[in-house]
C-alpha cells in the first residue's frame, strides 16, 4: 500500500515528488530490491538538497568498493545536514581514494567501517543510563554553577572543559589500541585529543577517593549528576575528529568559541596480558541502590522491581540492547577488527598510508583503558583536533590548554552528590541550585518538585 501511494507522487510536485522517491529507496532496500531502490535514490533531484543528500549517501552505502561509494558521496553538497553528520566517512573515504596503491583501498575502508560499527555500539543510549555522572572538586563546581554578575541571562562563570590527554590517569592512554591490534607505535597522528571524563556510577566512594578531591584531601568533592541531554542525541564519527578546521568549523554561540553538544561513548577496558575485554556499564549495587533511594514502595516490591529492571538492563527489552548484547557485539567487533589489521602487509605501505590507517583507528583509540581502571566505569566525550583551532584556548593561570563545553551544567543538572566531607558545603549549594533554577526546563516528578536534589553520599568515609 505505501509503495503504490509513493508511486502515486506526481514529479511535478518538485519536493514531495523526492521525499516520496526517498521513501521509495528505503522501502525497497529493506525488500532488498536493489535495482528499484537505486532507480528511485536517483530519481531525487539535487535541487531538493536534504533529499537528494540522503540519497546519494544510501547509494553509495549499497556499493562494495570504497570509489563506487566515493563516486556518489562526492556528490553530497557541504551545507547539507547529511554531509555534516557524515562529514568524517566522507573524508576517510576521499583519503583512501586518493591512495596511489589499490591494494590497500578496499582493505582500509573495511577497518574504517568496522570501527563505525563498534563505535555505534558503544554510544551511550540505554533507557536505565539516562543520568551520568562528572566528579569535580567544589572549587571548579562553584564556576560551573555560579551565575556571573549583572547577567539577565544564566551565564556561568565557567563552563565545562575538555582538557588534553596528558592529564589523564592512565600511563597506556592512547596506546592500548596498538597493542589490541598489533600496530607499530608509530602508527598515530599529530592531532590533539581533548577529553571530558563522565561516569554512570553517582555516589562512588572511589571516585570521590580520586578525583573530587579538594586541595588534595580525599572524599572533599562532589559528583555532578546530569540528564543525558546534557549530550548529543545521536552517535556520529564526525563530531569526534576535525580533520578540516577551516571548511568544518563547530559554530561559536553568543560571540564565544565553544564546543556544541557532543556524543557521549562508554569505555572499553582492556587487559593486555589476559586479552579479556569489558565495557562500562553500571554495577548491580549502585543499580539497586538508586532505584530503591528513588522508590516508593515497600521493601520486598522495591527488591523485585530493582531485579527487573535489573535483568532488563543487562539482557535488553523491547528492540533495546541490552548490556551484554552491547559487549558481546563489542568484542566480536574487535576480534573483527583484529584479522582485518592482521591480512594487511605493513611492510609494504608507505607513510601516507600509515598515517591514514592511523587515523582511521583514531576514534577508537581514546576509549580504551587498561583493565586496572574498570571500576570507574568511564564514558567519555572525545574530540580529536589540531592546536589552531580557535577553539583551543590557554589558562595562564593554571597553564592549562582546554576547549568549553557549550552545554550548561545547570541547566541540565540533576542530583548533586556530596562525598562524606564535603557534607558542609549542602545548603550552599542547595542556595547555587535555587539561583540558577530558572535555566532548567525538566519535568516536576513527585520526588524532585522540579529541583536539583542535594544529597550526601550514602558511602562511609573516616
Amino acid at each position: 500500500m505505501a509503495i503504490y501511494t509513493l508511486n502515486k507522487v506526481s514529479c511535478e510536485i518538485k519536493e514531495e515528488y523526492a521525499k516520496a522517491q526517498y521513501f521509495l529507496g528505503l522501502i525497497y532496500n529493506i525488500k532488498k530490491e536493489r535495482d528499484l531502490a537505486k532507480a528511485a535514490y536517483k530519481n531525487v533531484s539535487s535541487d531538493i538538497l536534504e533529499e537528494y543528500s540522503k540519497a546519494q549517501f544510501m547509494l553509495g552505502v549499497m556499493e562494495q568498493s570504497i570509489l563506487e561509494k566515493y563516486n556518489y558521496w562526492v556528490n553530497i553538497p557541504k551545507q547539507s545536514e547529511q554531509y555534516r553528520i557524515e562529514s568524517y566517512q566522507i573524508n576517510i573515504a576521499k583519503s583512501i581514494v586518493e591512495l596511489l596503491d589499490d591494494q590497500f583501498k578496499n582493505e582500509l575502508y573495511k577497518i574504517f567501517d568496522k570501527i563505525s560499527e563498534i563505535l555505534k555500539k558503544l554510544f551511550v543510549n540505554n533507557i536505565y543510563e539516562e543520568r551520568i555522572a562528572h566528579y569535580t572538586n567544589l572549587k571548579v563546581s562553584k564556576l560551573l554553577l555560579s551565575r556571573k554578575a549583572n547577567n539577565e541571562k544564566f551565564e556561568p562563570l565557567s563552563r565545562l572543559r575538555l582538557n588534553t590527554i596528558n592529564l589523564m590517569n592512565d600511563p597506556e592512554e592512547g596506546q592500548l589500541i596498538n597493542r589490541l591490534l598489533g600496530l607499530d607505535s608509530k602508527i598515530t597522528t599529530q592531532d590533539s585529543a581533548f577529553i571530558a571524563c563522565f561516569t554512570l556510577h553517582h555516589d562512588s566512594l572511589n571516585q570521590f577517593r580520586l578525583y573530587a578531591k579538594e586541595e588534595q584531601q580525599e572524599a572533599s568533592g562532589l559528583s555532578l549528576v546530569l540528564d543525558k541531554d546534557f549530550f548529543a542525541k545521536e552517535h556520529n564519527a564526525a563530531r569526534i575528529y576535525k580533520k578540516d578546521i577551516l571548511l568544518n568549523q563547530d559554530p561559536a554561540k553568543d560571540g564565544e568559541n565553544t564546543l556544541a553538544a557532543m556524543p557521549l561513548y562508554r569505555c572499553i577496558y582492556f587487559d593486555p596480558s589476559s586479552g579479556l575485554i569489558k565495557v562500562a556499564q553500571r554495577e548491580k549495587w549502585s543499580f539497586w541502590r538508586e532505584f530503591k533511594l528513588e522508590g516508593k514502595c515497600r521493601w520486598y516490591e522495591e527488591n523485585k522491581l530493582a531485579e527487573n529492571n535489573w535483568k532488563e538492563y543487562i539482557h535488553g527489552k523491547d528492540h533495546q540492547d541490552g548490556i551484554k548484547e552491547i559487549e558481546d557485539s563489542v568484542k566480536k567487533g574487535l576480534e573483527e577488527l583484529s584479522k582485518l589489521v592482521a591480512a594487511m602487509n605493513f611492510d609494504e605501505m608507505n607513510s601516507k598510508e600509515h598515517e591514514l590507517l592511523a587515523e582511521i583507528v583514531l576514534p577508537l583509540r581514546y576509549l580504551m583503558k587498561h583493565m586496572a581502571f574498570k571500576e570507574e566505569q568511564e564514558c567519555r566525550i572525545v574530540y580529536v583536533t589540531k592546536m589552531e583551532n580557535p577553539l583551543v584556548k590557554y589558562d595562564k593561570e593554571i597553564k592549562r590548554i582546554y576547549i568549553d563545553y557549550e552545554p550548561s551544567v545547570m541547566e541540565h543538572l540533576e542530583k548533586i552528590y556530596l562525598a562524606p566531607k564535603a557534607k558542609d558545603e549542602k545548603t550552599f549549594m542547595e542556595y547555587l541550585c535555587a539561583h540558577g533554577q530558572n535555566v532548567r526546563q525538566h519535568k516536576v516528578t513527585k520526588e524532585s518538585n522540579g529541583r536539583v536534589q542535594v544529597k550526601i553520599s550514602q558511602n562511609p568515609f573516616r
